[in-house]
């Protein structure tokens, strides 16, 4: 598995236009700050659904992503409905996901044997640093698992 396309760590997450109650460019930074420095210091390439917006058949690359990446993150912050079809598809696949929360979202699913990580709202910095450290090595025990 050398080639880097098997090491592509995909990231299902809100977009900006469908978040009510969260501030203007809360979700980039969330991805810019937290999800990408996480994937990158696991050694893998991050690749967001929200990247894919000017590529042609989109719906079908995201589908093809969300199925066939090694690793999926999936931030479920807000209880999007797009995200959360995209993690039941995913988990229709039977394929490692881990969950991530804002604190001010409430828990309503039960994911079982998924990796679920919590993160502050705020995006305070020490917070942010554990939770990059924690998802890097939930990332990394996903990757030696597969290999």
């Amino acid at each position: 598995m050398g080639n880097s396309i098997f090491k592509e760590c995909f990231v299902i997450m809100p977009t900006e236009r469908e978040c009510r109650g969260y501030e203007n460019g809360h979700f980039r930074k969330v991805y810019d700050l937290l999800i990408k420095p996480a994937i990158e210091n696991a050694g893998m390439t991050s690749i967001s659904g929200n990247e894919l917006k000017s590529e042609k058949n989109l719906e079908l690359k995201a589908l093809k992503k969300i199925i066939n990446a090694p690793v999926v993150v999936c931030d479920l912050s807000s209880l999007n409905p797009k995200v959360a079809l995209g993690l039941s598809i995913r988990k229709t696949f039977k394929r490692p996901t881990i969950l991530l929360w804002d604190d001010i979202t409430p828990k309503a699913y039960n994911w079982k044997n998924m990796a679920c990580i919590d993160y502050q709202n705020t995006l305070d910095r020490d917070n942010l640093q554990k939770v990059r450290e924690e998802l890097k090595i939930s990332i990394l025990d996903i990757w030696t698992a597969l290999n």
